[in-house]
């Protein structure tokens, strides 16, 4: 343990999350285009809808960036 205060229990818990979250993800994705496929979305409903999975993985890199910054606390 270095004076940041990373320990090996924090490690494996981002590793976790960054595991599941990545293992979700093609259902997400899957999930957003078959419903903008099959259904009659257009316009802004059509852009948001678009736009989850990338907010998903962005609020995996900031978990993950917000972690390495606070030192795991």
């Amino acid at each position: 343990m270095d004076s940041r205060g990373i320990t090996v229990a924090g490690i494996i818990m981002i590793m976790v999350v960054l595991l599941i979250g990545i293992a979700v993800y093609p259902t997400i994705y899957k999930t957003v285009k078959d419903t903008v496929i099959t259904e009659n979305i257009t316009g802004a409903q059509k852009t948001l809808l678009e736009l989850t999975p990338l907010m998903f993985v962005v609020g995996l890199l900031l978990a993950a960036v917000a972690w390495a910054t606070k030192g795991g606390k």
